[in-house]
């Protein structure tokens, strides 16, 4: 009975890990062929390197960070008043909650209804 208890628990668990594979392809994927190569990585973080590297001089340091706050103050500073308001705060912090809830829809689309829309996971006693 033991036996048969921990091979049923490796079944669950090999078909369990068999969906994190099938898993949406990660950004750096530029192919979308799920395998990631080492141009494909580099690529991507030489990207999000020029993203966060505002003044372009190749490194990161406190003129980046501040270029970076003042990009982000601006945008929040929809009227250009050099002061951020309590509806362009109350706008932002919207616009913030409604990306967050299609990220999260978009995400339980991806990997399916799970428990959080009701389905039960599947009950099982290894030591019945």
């Amino acid at each position: 009975m033991n036996k048969l208890s921990i091979c049923a628990g490796l079944m669950i668990l090999s078909v369990s890990s068999a969906g994190v594979l099938h898993a949406a392809p990660v950004k750096a994927d530029a192919d979308g062929n799920r395998i990631v190569t080492k141009v494909e990585a580099i690529a991507a973080a030489d990207a999000r390197f020029a993203k966060i590297d505002v003044n372009g001089d190749g490194t990161l340091n406190a003129a980046d960070r501040t270029a970076m706050m003042a990009t982000h103050f601006a945008k929040m500073d929809s009227n250009g008043g050099g002061s951020i308001s309590q509806s362009e705060f109350m706008a932002i912090h919207e616009a913030g909650a409604e990306r967050r809830a299609d990220r999260r829809k978009k995400r339980m689309e991806r990997i399916g209804a799970g428990m959080r829309e009701g389905r039960q996971p599947p009950v099982w006693a290894p030591w019945s």
